[in-house]
């Protein structure tokens, strides 16, 4: 009997030994890469995770026990954050897009140490961080698309646009043919100042002499100094006397332009319009590449 339970003793020692050997083996890093194709813009996506609600989100998670931290990256690709857990370790998580690929790339890392590998030893963890993962992905990249769907804006009351000549170009197009069509006007009247030695300024924006569902009568326009004789049927200048407007802050693509059109016209309804409507980019792709930052302003000039 007493053979017996030295050799049960001695077994169980080996394996014990064996088990510590093993685990002391293993190895220590480890990573969960999640990825997708995507058209979302990065700037977007990284303003998205910068956001406190995102993080207070994610740390209700029952495996996080601390606020999740930004870590420093000297990629502008590239963001990271610190995500304390009560495995006995903390993840890494690791935000990539890879412009070329239009791939948005989510990486999960953390280093085990002896007391994290026999946590490790049971399965639930890696479930639960795949789970956390894959969740954390697709959520990211559901705030994004909302984002930049939403239809955002701000009345800004009574305003005044001031005297400003300009050169113009008209033209007739949809809505879904306005950015396009109204973009190479601006650039057929840089061309046309440029071969006629006429000074332009930074400052472009359109007119809407009218405004209806399907189609949109434009006017895009270029400031100038002063008034200058065209002598071309198409291109001319022209001069906006200035005076008080009624107000809206657009925010966002374009997408939903019409829908803050239609608000601004309805305002009108106590006010004697004077025409024509006039549309400025503030913020635009040269300030920031970052959609939800761009803003636009529509005037309507009221007498």
């Amino acid at each position: 009997m007493l053979s017996l339970l030295r050799t049960f003793i001695g077994t169980l020692f080996f394996l014990c030994c064996f088990g510590i050997v093993l685990l002391k083996n293993t190895p220590k890093e480890h990573r969960l890469i999640f990825h997708q194709k995507t058209d979302l813009p990065w700037v977007t996506v990284n303003d998205v995770l910068l956001r406190e609600d995102v993080n207070e989100e994610n740390t209700e998670a029952s495996f996080i026990n601390a606020a999740i931290r930004t870590l420093p990256s000297k990629d502008r690709n590239v963001k990271r954050f610190l995500i304390p857990t009560v495995f006995n370790f903390d993840l890494v998580e690791e935000w990539q897009w890879y412009e070329q690929e239009n791939r948005l790339q989510l990486t999960y890392s953390y280093t085990l140490n002896f007391l994290s590998k026999l946590t490790a030893l049971n399965e639930e963890p890696l479930k639960i961080i795949q789970t956390f993962g894959q969740s954390r992905f697709e959520n990211t990249q559901t705030k994004v698309k909302s984002l930049l769907h939403q239809h955002r804006w701000e009345f800004n009351g009574e305003g005044s646009f001031p005297l400003t000549y300009y050169l113009a170009l008209e033209g007739e197009s949809s809505w879904e043919e306005l950015n396009s069509a109204v973009k190479n006007g601006h650039e057929d009247l840089k061309t046309f100042a440029q071969k006629n030695e006429i000074p332009v300024l930074e400052n472009t924006f359109v007119l809407f002499p009218e405004i209806n569902d399907e189609k949109i009568r434009w006017r895009a326009a270029i400031e100038v100094e002063r008034y200058y004789r065209t002598n071309n049927s198409k291109i001319r200048c022209r001069r906006y006397k200035g005076g008080k407007t009624l107000v809206l802050t657009h925010k966002g693509t374009a997408e939903h332009l019409p829908k803050s059109w239609s608000i601004l016209q309805d305002s009108l309804l106590a006010h004697k319009q004077n025409y024509p409507l006039i549309q400025k980019d503030e913020r635009t792709i040269q300030d920031s590449k970052n959609p939800i930052e761009w803003t636009t302003k529509l005037y309507a000039p009221i007498e």
